[in-house]
């Protein structure tokens, strides 16, 4: 059976406060929340604003994760209390690579299947639901689109709690049902959540500023491995005195000059320059006057030294 989420209000308290307390503290449970919208839509600010009304000592250092592992080893290592938010932020990064997603989704609907009893708190943002596996949506509570900011820099969401039916495999979506001061009924269709206090934005933006460095220097490395890969592919394999003859040419060098420096015959610098042509490397000599070579027409064919 499918019941109506309902809360009474309360003077100057967000209403989802209440329902998010009214859920962990009074009736065993917890919240799986998921925020969705496009970049610079305010997910993470509502949510931030949001956990910090629920909790004032919210610590974004201790409660706010950028990585699913860091995650899982916050709930491992018991660090969840009753009713404390926890965020999950910039989850849509750690769902790029469809291997990883798979792994994390595995995580995450493991934990929450299992851990109900600790009445936790969770968030976590990104920019659509179906980035989240089927498993794993089944088992969120909650969802949130986040629509910008007004001008009095207030975010706009559309908030809802949500109930899967499995015999009809979809979900419900409702809207939280408000038992008003003058006792009537009212929904609440829209949230308008202020900027979170200073020195959580503080905090956040010196975290994140963190995170992303750590996956730009991830993507450099990836990016200049897979070019060192393709140069490998392309790399010349030639002998030691193959590489060297091949270099002094590049550089300028004529046959007599090369054979001088090398102590060796014209000939035997002839013999090198055909091995390295039987490697599909270009070498032809450019004719002076009296019929002479003035220098070396090379094509390396896309290859590197």
């Amino acid at each position: 059976m499918f019941t109506w989420p309902t809360v009474t209000q309360q003077e100057g308290i967000n209403p989802w406060v209440t329902y998010m307390l009214q859920r962990t503290q009074r009736k065993n449970n917890c919240i799986n929340l998921v925020v969705t919208s496009m970049p610079g839509e305010g997910k993470s600010f509502s949510l931030l604003s949001q956990f910090s009304m629920i909790d004032p000592d919210f610590d974004v250092n201790e409660q706010c994760v950028f990585k699913a592992k860091k995650l899982i080893e916050y709930f491992k290592d018991g660090r969840t209390v009753k009713g404390k938010p926890i965020l999950y932020d910039e989850s849509e990064v750690d769902l790029d690579s469809a291997n990883w997603q798979d792994v994390i989704n595995k995580a995450l609907g493991v934990f929450f299947s299992t851990a109900r009893f600790r009445n936790y708190i969770f968030g976590m943002s990104c920019p659509f639901i179906t980035m989240i596996s089927k498993k794993v949506r089944q088992l969120m509570n909650c969802h949130w689109k986040a629509m910008g900011w007004n001008r009095d820099n207030l975010t706009k969401i559309k908030p809802f709690t949500l109930e899967y039916n499995p015999d009809v495999n979809n979900f419900y979506r409702k809207r939280l049902l408000i038992r008003t001061l003058k006792g009537g009924m009212s929904y609440c269709s829209y949230l308008m959540l202020p900027k979170p206090p200073e020195h959580l934005l503080k905090d956040y933006a010196k975290m994140k500023s963190e995170f992303t460095g750590d996956l730009y220097a991830g993507l450099l490395d990836k990016i200049e491995g897979k070019e060192r890969e393709e140069q490998g592919s392309n790399r010349l394999k030639l002998s030691y005195n193959q590489e060297n003859v091949l270099r002094s040419l590049l550089d300028g060098k004529l046959v007599p000059e090369i054979a001088a420096y090398k102590g060796c015959g014209e000939r035997n610098i002839q013999a090198i320059m055909d091995a390295i042509r039987d490697k599909d490397i270009k070498i032809q000599g450019i004719k002076g006057k009296n019929n002479t070579t003035r220098a070396y027409e090379i094509d390396l064919r896309g290859k590197v030294l």
